[in-house]
Parts: structure tokens; C-alpha cells; sequence
């Protein structure tokens, strides 16, 4: 708990905070997109709540779920971090869902209330070992019992059953196979092996019956159908035509097989008609053309087919008892169909042309309406009138973020489904909370989009570049309002703007088509184009924010490794460095300013003088594939580099050797700058750690260091995708982009109080001023170097040099303060009237 000390003196209170520990960094707020599902991306199925009247839709890439009122078809508040791997108990009107921990492999299930969403229930599973993290989850109603498989690394199985009713676990079953189906009107389980479909009795917890497989065939899967008491099987052999296999789950007897005239492999669904006893399956690659068989249950024969368009492929059906119609759809490489037959003639009624491919759906039970999911929205389709009647939007993140200084806001732009993007969200920089969202879908050109997004701070304007070549759009910072457009070929283009000469350069970022655009030299005061230069394929560009020259670089093959520099005011090139990559770090130590170029595939970084772009010195030993990223630590006068290892190297400036590794905290696919950033303010580094190499990857986490020690001193979860970060140096806040889940993690950094010393094995405690005489400050013992107080926008407002006992804070205004001495410690002030 922190210490508060209150000082009086002359109307004057002075509050000095005095945290005993180191205070780490804390999540403040989850931003989420609006219209998007509160953090919903690629959304994959859908689970009803017949409690409720409710849909949950959910994405295998998300926590979160979006919850469906399905009298008003109105989107209710979102239940957060709730892993997909979930279900949904109406006996107790309660969601289960399961969480692997990263570190020590438990499992947790988690039950949680669907009307209050708090967790009310948690059951911890200790499997013994390495479980590889994936699990499964189900649930047998009638038993009401969860049954939770883990699977080792091994191949060995265990099922954890949960009774419901006292959220205890009541049993361990080693080596059970996969539970296939469950029964939701009796307490049965089947399982479905090559071998023999065994039923399961979820009263037992054992297998109490099986049917085997006829010589020469194996099953591939099953479906079944509760309310005829009936489970169909596929069946396949390489020597003959398929069967499907009627199963009667009163008695786990067969009734009787039918053959297919395709092979088992390609009967890909099993539909059953209630109302006029038929059964349908879908044969997506029968020859020519792809089909619908129709049998007839009270005589087993196939009395008729539902043929296809060539060149269409089936991969959903779906039966309505309501209105007796059998739904389908069938894609092209363009497009997709939505196909309503009638069930009881087995002819065409209908035929949709639809954009989307839909991932799931679900039939309400009651108000004949049809819920299809695509990656980015729910269409609801009214089965009685046949008609989608609506589409709600579900949207995702792109991947940049950026903050805008000059009028505190943080700006994102969000892409729909597939479509690009066209809009701007905004969010005030303060407070975290949503603004306004700016549609340029009517003032772009038909079908334009933009690519990529900067600010120029001094004018206070935001630059939008084409998404196809048509040139720049520029927005005004205050109202975010269309200003200007520069016209030009400039297409696929990263922006870079160069405060030093108060310039934009439109960096060219060549596709796999190999186009090539031109460079774009833009004065932000007049918007007017400066020159235009050649850089052949280039691929990022980097501003020297001492000397104001730019360095464009090559970074692909075939034209080789190169990097033009252009003069920031000259607005030429004035050389070229061959075999050298990018300029990622620019050194600002008193009068040694120094430029760090990568060079992938070779064992050095090079250092460079920033006057004549000439090697002066190497630092050995950094071997490395891809083109890498370093930040700058100006404080420590260190670089940090997320190597491709998974570490990250420390680089001493004074030396140009290193000096450290921080191991397992880094990317080990470190292509993307936007993945870590340093908060000069707090002497961190955020680091995002996400491993796409690993055979088992582990959580994808972000790593808090601490710069003035080189150790990790936090860990969070974070995306599962490079996270594209921003540091708000106004309210010392770092924003976190989660692209798949729609949502930005908004960390307040201030460092409090009392820090710990920088000396290894060292617990003392540092106290920079403590509260004197009338408004002063007098320094603490032990502190002789100069202290530095500084306000929350990073301007320094009193400085005690060596020597100076006492601070006189009388004069200041209220607000908050912080007292800095070299090294990092900080101590943070706040002054209250």
C-alpha cells in the first residue's frame, strides 16, 4: 500500500505519493472497435441459449463473446475473456469454458452465469504432466456433467468429468477416446472410430455397448438426430461405394445400411427430413456434378437427387422442420449461393447470390429464422418470407494504430470483414474513451481505400495514403475532416514525415507483383509535391531526427541491399550505401550523434557517421536472417534488439559491444518495429513475444523490462499477432493493438515512489526530495547528483544542481510532477491548492 504524506503550509497541500516497491505496469482500459462485436474478428460459431433466448457468436481467435437478444435481434453487452473452448449448460442457465496455464499446465474450467456473466464456479484440473494446449470440452444435459479431455504430448488422453451440481470433479477416465456426439434427450455419448461407434453412458461414465464396422470398411463419422432416436454413420471402403448406416440408439442396433454411388470420402453430411421421413446426403464431389441424395427412411432406397451447377461446391445443408425447407450453400472462387429447396417436393424454390462464405449457422427453434455467421458478420435470414432481412456488422482491427500528439487522440483504422479501410476510429487520448468514427467511404474515390496513416505534428494534419495509387489524402487534425488531396501515382506506400524539415516522404513498399512506384516529396505546410525520386523497389524508410536526412532502403531481392539517403533539405539523393539495410537507431549523446545500420545474414551491425554516411565502427557477433529492429535507449545509451532467438541483445553504445541478452522475452519472427516500443519516460521496453516457429508455441505475451536493470519486471498476455504499439507521452500511456480481437490494451506507466536500486543484489530504496520547511523540498541524503522536476508533458520546470539542499515548489501550479535523476530513478509529485 502506498505511504501518502500531506503537507500544509500558507494554503498550500503538497502531496508526496511514497510507493514502497517498484510499481508495474497496469492494464487501465480495454478499447474496443465499435460496431464490432466487442472484440470479435473471424467469427466462427454460433451456440443458443434457450434460457435466455439468446445466440452467443464467437470467433476461435477471441475471449470474447457477443451476445444476440433474439426477440429485437439487438446486440447485448459482450461477455469478456471467455475462451472459444466453451459450453453452454441450460440446465443451470450457466457457460463452461476451459484456460491452460502457460507456466504450470493446469487446467481450470470455469463456469460462468449467463444472465450476470461473473464467474460463479472454477474447478482446477491438474493433469501430472506436459499437456499439449489444446482441449476439449463437453457436455452431457441430461447427465449434467462436463467432460474435459486433455491430451498429452504423447498422445495419451484423460477425461476429467465434472458433476455440475457440485462443480467437483467426480472422476478421471485415462485413454478414453474422443467423445464424437452427445445425446441431448438421453444420457448417452457415442465415439467414432475407424473400428466401431461406441455408445457411452454418461450415467456410468463407461462404454456399455458398440457396433462394429463391416469387413473392408471403416467409419469416418456419425450424426446424430435425438428427437427419431437415430445415429447415421458413414462408411468407406477403397474397393466399394459408400454406405450410410442407421443406427437405432433405443436399443445400439443397426436398421439397416444404403448404399451411396460415391465413394465414402465424399459424402461429406447427413440431414435428416422429420417431416417427411427422409434423410438427405451431400455428396460435395460426386461426378460431373455435385449432389443431394434422397432416401427414404420407411424403405431405404434413394428415391431422387438435388443436383448442383457445375463447378459449385456444396460444403453446408441444413433442415427447417418449420417451414420444411432444406437449406444449401455452394461457393465459387467469386461467390457463393444460398439454396432453398422444398422438403417435401425436393425441388428449387430459391437461389441467393451472397458475397460471403458462411462459417456457421444455427436455426432458431421457434421463430423460423436462419443465423448465418461469415468472417465478419451475422445475416439473419427469415425462412417464412425467404428474405435476409438483416446484416450485423462485426468488423476487426487492421493493424496500425496511431497516437497523435497535438490533440491528445488515438486514432485506428478499421476494416469490415474482408473490404478495406475506409474508416477512422477515434479515441480521446486522456481519458480512453471513444470519440467519433470518421467514414471517408463517401469522399474517396469509387472502391478507394487507404494503405497506411501518419501525422505531421507541426501543421496538424493527418495523411492518408491511396490503397490504390491515386495519390494522399489529408485530413484536418482539429476536426478530422477531408483538407486536401495530393493527386499522384503513389500507391502501396508507407509515410513518413520528417519534423526537422517539416516534410512528408511517401515511402514506396513494393508488392509481390513486383510494381514499382516513385518517392514523393511533400511540403505539409502547402501540400504541394517537392520532387519526386526513383528508389527503384524500396521497402521502409527511417528519419534521422538530429540532421533531418532520410534513408530510404532496398530490403528485397533481386535489386540487391541498398539504402539511398535523400537530404532533408536539399531533397536529393546524395548517396548510396550498397549492402547496408536499414538505419534503425539514431545515437543522441551530448555531441556524439551516431547512425546503426542492420545487415541481414552477416554477423555485425554497422555504425555509422551521421555527417558522411561512412562505417566507423561494427558491433561483432549479432548474426541475424531477417531485416532487424533496434530501439534506442538514450538515457542508458544502450540498444536493445529482438533477435530471431527469442532474446534480445543489449548493445553497450560507449563501446559498441554487447553488453547483456535478456533471454526468452523477445519475437522470434522480428520483422515488425511496431512490436516493441521504449517509454523514455519509465526507462521501459514493451516487447510483444509470440512464437510462430515452435511446434507447440507458447502464449503469446507481452514483456515489460525494466531498461535500467535488464530484467523482465511484468508479463501479460497479449496478441497472438505482432501487436502494434504507440506511447502516449502526454499521459504516459502505451497502447497495445490486439488485431485479431478488435481490441487495444491502454497501460498507464508512471512510475510512483520509491524505486529499487540499479546494484545487483541490491534491496535499498531511493527517496529523491521529502517534504521540508513551508512549500520546499530538501533532498535526501545520499542524493547527490542533480535532480531534475519535470512536468506530465515532459518539460522541465526546476532543476536542484548539485550542492542545493532545498527545491521551492511555490510557485508551481497544481498538477502532477515528476523529480528525475540520471540513471532513471524517478519520483512523482502531486501539488494540489
Amino acid at each position: 500500500m502506498p505511504r501518502v504524506l500531506i503537507f500544509r503550509k500558507s494554503g498550500c497541500s503538497i502531496l508526496l505519493f511514497l510507493f514502497l516497491s517498484l510499481s508495474l505496469a497496469q492494464p487501465v482500459r480495454t478499447l474496443y472497435i465499435p460496431d464490432s462485436f466487442g472484440g470479435n474478428s473471424y467469427l466462427s460459431s454460433l451456440v443458443y441459449n434457450q434460457v435466455l433466448d439468446r445466440i452467443y457468436v464467437y470467433s476461435s481467435r477471441s475471449e470474447n463473446i457477443v451476445t444476440l437478444d433474439c426477440g429485437t435481434n439487438h446486440r447485448l453487452a459482450p461477455l469478456h475473456n471467455i475462451s472459444p473452448n466453451f459450453v453452454f449448460n441450460p440446465g443451470n442457465n450457466r457457460l463452461y469454458y476451459v484456460r491452460l496455464a502457460d507456466d504450470s499446465y493446469a487446467v481450470t474450467v470455469y463456469g460462468v452465469d449467463a444472465v450476470t456473466g461473473l464467474t460463479v464456479d472454477s474447478v482446477v484440473i491438474a493433469p501430472g504432466t506436459r499437456f499439449w494446449p489444446m482441449l476439449k470440452l463437453d457436455l452431457s444435459i441430461p447427465a449434467q456433467k462436463v467432460y474435459c479431455t486433455t491430451f498429452s504430448l504423447s498422445g495419451d488422453t484423460v477425461t476429467h468429468v465434472i458433476d455440475c451440481r457440485t462443480s467437483r470433479v467426480i472422476r478421471q477416465i485415462p485413454g478414453l477416446h474422443w467423445l464424437t456426439v452427445f445425446d441431448t434427450v438421453r444420457s448417452y455419448a457415442y465415439i467414432c472410430t475407424p473400428a466401431a461407434v461406441y455408445t457411452f453412458d454418461c450415467d456410468q461414465d463407461q462404454i456399455t455397448d458398440s457396433v462394429t464396422a463391416p469387413p473392408d470398411f471403416q467409419y469416418l463419422h456419425i450424426h446424430l438426430f435425438p428427437e427419431r432416436e437415430l445415429l447415421t454413420a458413414t462408411l468407406y471402403s477403397p474397393t466399394a461405394p459408400g454406405r450410410v448406416q442407421l443406427i437405432d440408439c433405443r436399443n445400439h442396433r443397426i436398421n439397416g445400411e444404403v448404399e451411396i454411388p460415391v465413394s465414402g470420402l465424399g459424402i461429406a453430411a447427413h440431414v435428416l427430413n422429420t417431416v417427411n421421413n427422409k434423410l438427405y446426403v451431400l455428396t460435395p464431389y460426386s461426378d460431373p456434378v455435385a449432389k443431394i441424395y434422397v432416401i427414404r427412411l420407411d424403405s431405404l432406397v434413394i428415391s431422387d437427387s438435388m443436383l448442383f451447377p457445375p463447378y459449385r461446391t456444396p460444403y453446408r445443408i441444413l433442415y427447417n422442420p418449420q417451414s420444411n425447407h432444406l437449406y444449401a450453400v455452394s461457393g465459387s472462387r467469386y461467390d457463393e449461393l444460398f439454396y432453398v429447396f422444398d422438403a417435401g417436393a425436393d425441388s428449387l424454390l430459391d437461389v441467393f447470390e451472397r458475397w460471403f462464405a458462411i462459417e456457421d449457422w444455427l436455426l432458431h427453434p421457434v421463430r423460423n429464422r436462419l443465423y448465418c455467421i461469415d468472417q465478419s458478420c451475422v445475416h439473419i435470414f427469415d425462412c417464412a418470407v425467404r428474405r435476409f432481412e438483416t446484416a450485423i456488422k462485426a468488423g476487426y482491427l487492421n493493424e496500425r494504430i496511431m497516437w497523435q500528439p497535438v490533440t491528445n487522440r488515438l486514432y485506428v483504422n478499421d476494416v469490415t470483414g474482408d473490404t478495406f479501410s475506409t474508416l477512422l476510429i477515434v479515441y480521446d487520448g486522456h481519458t480512453n474513451e471513444y470519440l467519433k468514427t470518421v467514414d471517408l467511404s463517401n469522399q474517396l474515390s469509387p472502391g478507394e481505400w487507404f494503405f497506411h496513416f501518419t501525422t505531421a505534428t507541426a501543421e496538424n494534419k493527418i495523411y492518408l495514403a491511396s490503397g490504390q495509387s491515386l495519390g494522399v489524402y489529408v485530413l484536418d487534425g482539429a476536426t478530422d475532416s477531408l483538407r486536401n488531396f495530393i493527386s499522384g501515382p503513389i500507391g502501396g506506400h508507407y509515410l513518413l514525415y520528417n519534423p526537422v524539415v517539416n516534410k512528408l516522404y511517401t515511402i514506396p513498399f513494393s508488392d509481390f507483383l513486383r510494381h514499382y512506384f516513385p518517392l514523393y516529396i511533400i511540403d505539409c505546410a502547402t501540400d504541394e509535391v517537392l520532387n519526386v525520386i526513383d528508389v527503384g523497389q524500396s521497402g521502409d524508410g527511417y528519419c534521422n531526427p538530429y540532421t533531418g536526412r532520410v534513408y530510404a532502403a532496398i530490403t528485397y531481392p533481386p535489386s540487391g541491399l541498398k539504402t539511398f539517403v535523400i537530404c532533408g533539405n536539399g531533397d536529393t539523393v546524395i548517396r548510396v550505401l550498397d549492402s547496408i539495410g536499414r538505419p534503425l537507431a539514431f545515437r543522441n549523446k551530448g555531441d556524439i550523434h551516431q547512425v546503426y545500420a542492420g545487415c541481414p545474414y552477416r554477423d555485425r551491425i554497422y555504425v555509422l557517421d551521421p555527417h558522411s554516411d561512412s562505417i566507423i565502427d561494427s558491433v561483432m557477433n549479432v548474426y541475424y536472417t531477417s531485416e532487424p529492429f533496434f530501439y534506442y535507449d538514450s538515457i542508458d545509451d544502450r540498444i536493445y534488439f529482438p533477435h530471431g532467438s527469442g532474446n534480445i541483445l543489449v548493445i553497450d553504445c560507449a563501446t559498441n559491444r554487447l553488453s547483456d541478452t535478456i533471454r526468452n522475452c523477445g519475437i522470434r519472427h522480428a520483422d515488425f518495429p511496431e512490436n516493441s516500443v521504449w517509454n523514455a519516460r519509465s526507462n521501459r521496453l514493451y516487447v510483444a513475444n509470440y512464437d510462430t516457429v515452435s511446434q507447440f508455441p507458447r502464449e503469446p505475451k507481452i514483456m515489460v523490462i525494466d531498461c535500467r536493470t535488464n530484467t523482465v519486471i511484468d508479463s501479460f498476455v497479449g496478441p497472438a499477432k505482432p501487436a502494434y504499439m504507440q506511447w502516449n507521452y502526454t499521459d504516459n500511456t502505451v497502447y497495445i493493438n490486439d488485431h485479431d480481437r478488435a481490441r487495444i490494451f491502454a497501460f498507464a506507466d508512471d512510475l510512483i515512489g520509491l524505486l529499487q536500486s540499479p546494484a545487483a543484489g541490491s534491496k535499498s530504496r531511493f527517496i529523491l526530495l521529502a517534504p521540508s520547511v513551508g512549500s520546499r523540498f530538501a533532498r535526501q541524503a545520499g542524493i547527490e547528483q542533480e535532480i531534475r522536476i519535470a512536468a506530465i508533458t515532459g518539460r522541465v520546470v526546476g532543476v536542484l544542481v548539485p550542492g542545493e539542499r532545498m527545491f521551492d515548489a511555490g510557485r508551481m501550479a497544481p498538477g502532477v510532477y515528476f523529480a528525475f535523476v540520471q540513471g532513471g530513478k524517478s519520483q512523482r509529485l502531486v501539488i494540489v491548492r
